[in-house]
């Protein structure tokens, strides 16, 4: 199966701290098998490391549609909650005004 063969290769991949290959490999691995849990998983896992947030956000939603029960499941709710927070803090407005100082004199 071709998309085992690109998650293996993503691991190795990994292993040798290549991760946009990686990253890469695992999704030509979900093209050939769009309902693969273990590379949805690994995927959102590469993008979060990679501090993709809100794409990482999308491949845990995707992986906990097809497992809800499991102990990578409670993984993949916690990483989901952690994504959605820091994409959620990346895109709201930032509020670094610098506070108004006084212009007069009372010296």
């Amino acid at each position: 199966m071709f998309a085992e063969a690109w998650y293996n290769l993503s691991d190795l991949l990994d292993e040798q701290g290549r991760s946009k290959a990686a990253i890469d490999c695992l999704r030509s691995a979900l093209r050939a098998a769009p309902d693969y849990a273990d590379a949805m998983f690994n995927l959102a896992l590469l993008l979060q490391r990679g501090n993709k947030h809100a794409e990482a956000a999308e491949y845990w939603r995707r992986y906990l549609a097809n497992d809800t029960q499991s102990e990578w499941a409670a993984r993949a709710r916690r990483s989901l909650k952690f994504c959605e927070r820091l994409a959620a803090a990346i895109t709201s407005p930032v509020m670094n005004a610098a506070p108004h100082e006084s212009t007069s004199n009372t010296a």
